[in-house]
């Protein structure tokens, strides 16, 4: 399948520009969680909300503020929607094991695959499928992509990738967990993937397991030399482009946020979709 990186950035929720070099606090020490209604006790409110009001009425009137309203609603969005992960695993705490190394797009870049463990006794994996630009003078900005499979990227994309100038780090988001939405299977008997089993004491969704593991990417390719960590791109298309949107709403060590084809989860509206027709004043 040709994955095409659609550069759709929201500006609401998403970080453009980001310190890359400063670890938020929520992806140091786990999201934060605030106390918040139940689902039955919480108001109609039939229009858009406001994104410049906290949740008690206040407005929001400087930078500051606008801090404050930010967080609260990605706990907001944590709370009700995604769930809250457990602290990611320090880098030097993650094992790297380099699987493969060959020479990739007629000698232009490196095809590497790696396997990452950490977590509890080492006890979650996950796959990444790496190719670096060969010449050039790094560090080199990276697209991490989370994807069903380690290279699954068309040829002729990574081409103009490497000719650009990127590394494309492509983590498989189902070695975490598996897409009960194509794996009937896995669904049938719950499995709940090796990163839950690991972590059984958060409330977390598969969604928010996979964006998660893109951040625990991130913090194993901060070692690296050839990296750039001040320019880093998370993509990933339909379910993989909603899992791109959380990433880089609670990362903000994510520079550019590109969800592709992820629906109303991602940059659309949950509450008002493309083509609606409003059929009467009320």
């Amino acid at each position: 399948m040709i994955y095409r990186f659609v550069m759709a950035v929201s500006l609401s929720l998403f970080p453009v520009f980001a310190t890359a070099q400063v670890v938020p606090a929520e992806v140091r020490s786990g999201d934060p969680q605030l106390s918040f209604p139940s689902v039955d006790e919480l108001p109609e409110v039939r229009e858009l909300p406001n994104p410049f009001v906290f949740l008690d009425g206040t407005a929001v009137k400087n930078h500051e503020d606008w801090v404050r309203r930010r967080a609260e609603m990605k706990a907001m969005v944590l709370h009700y929607q995604f769930g809250h992960a457990p602290a990611l695993p320090a880098p030097d705490t993650i094992d790297a094991e380099i699987l493969s190394e060959t020479d990739a797009l007629d000698g232009k870049a490196v095809k590497r695959a790696v396997r990452l463990r950490f977590g509890p006794g080492k006890a979650v994996s996950l796959s990444l499928g790496i190719h670096v630009p060969k010449f050039g003078k790094g560090p080199f900005p990276v697209i991490v992509h989370n994807s069903p499979g380690t290279f699954e990227v068309d040829d002729t994309i990574l081409a103009d990738l490497i000719r650009r100038g990127y590394m494309l780090v492509s983590y498989q988001r189902t070695d975490l967990h598996p897409d009960w939405g194509k794996d009937p299977e896995a669904k049938k008997r719950r499995d709940r993937g090796d990163a839950r089993r690991a972590y059984p004491d958060h409330d977390w969704g598969c969604l928010r397991v996979w964006a998660w593991g893109g951040s625990v990417t991130i913090n194993w390719l901060s070692t690296l030399p050839e990296v750039d960590m001040t320019k880093i791109v998370c993509t990933g298309h339909s379910r993989g482009g909603q899992t791109a949107a959380l990433m880089g709403m609670l990362d903000e060590r994510v520079a550019v946020v590109a969800p592709n084809a992820g629906g109303s989860i991602t940059t659309g509206c949950h509450r008002v979709p493309p083509g609606w027709k409003q059929d009467s004043p009320d």
